[in-house]
Order: structure tokens, then C-alpha cells, then sequence
């Protein structure tokens, strides 16, 4: 825009610290079980954000995968980066989507249908004072 208004900008050794991408799956993802199945990279926490936060140590990238399918790729320094890493990344998503009839891709829906699925698991004494408890 300044170039238009008759500044004459140029770039002169810059570097590019950051691309941002993304892709539609088209298919619901089962968050709970991606977050359970590797905890050391992968956060959820539903009631705070919608989103699963997968930092990948092996590329350093951060991925944002919704229910939805939706995945949001951030911090690759190149196109070749992500190129490089897409295909390994896309196998390990593929593990964790939900293939049920009528699955839904609302996450408020999904958080909401795992909330009733808990509630309907029994409860143990080790469950709410932890194994250092003896049974009565």
C-alpha cells in the first residue's frame, strides 16, 4: 500500500520466521484419543479452547486440529518443511478419525457426548483420593 502512495519500499535481507497453513480432513477427529494416546505433545482442554494443541517435537511444528477436521499448521520456515513433514503427519491424524454414521463435527456436541460418556462410568474410591488410600 505504501508503494502506491509513492514511498519505494524494498526488502532487503529479511527471512521468513513463520508460515501458517491449513487443511479440511473433511472428516471428524476423535481428540480425546489423539490426546490420550500422547500426552507428552498433545493438549486438550475443551472447556478452554476448542482445539487439540499438537506440538510435533520430531518437526517442530504446531499443529491446531479440530473436531471438525480442520487442522491449522504453524511455525514451518518453508514450504519444503511442510511438504517434508505433511505425509507423516496426516498418517498419524488418520488413526484418530471417526468414521461413525452421523458423527458429529460440532466440537460442543462431541465435548458434550464425552461428558455424558464419562458420567456413565463407575467411580471408585481410588478414582477420588487416589491409590494411597485404603478401602474401607
Amino acid at each position: 500500500m505504501l508503494n502506491r502512495l509513492g514511498e519505494r519500499l524494498s526488502f532487503m535481507e529479511f527471512t521468513t520466521q513463520n508460515i501458517v497453513s491449513s487443511v479440511d480432513l473433511k472428516i471428524p477427529l476423535q481428540l480425546h484419543l489423539m490426546q490420550a494416546s500422547n500426552t507428552s505433545e498433545m493438549a486438550w482442554e475443551n472447556r478452554k479452547f476448542p482445539g487439540l494443541i499438537w506440538r510435533d517435537g520430531a518437526s517442530k511444528l504446531v499443529l491446531l486440529c479440530f473436531r471438525s477436521g480442520r487442522v491449522i499448521l504453524t511455525g514451518a520456515k518453508s514450504r519444503k518443511q511442510i511438504d517434508q513433514e505433511w505425509g507423516r503427519l496426516w498418517s498419524i491424524l488418520m488413526k484418530f478419525t471417526d468414521t461413525r454414521k452421523g458423527a458429529t463435527k460440532s466440537s460442543r456436541d462431541y465435548a458434550a457426548e464425552l461428558r455424558r460418556e464419562a458420567e456413565k462410568m463407575p467411580c471408585t474410591n481410588e478414582d477420588l483420593f487416589g491409590s494411597d488410600v485404603p478401602a474401607f
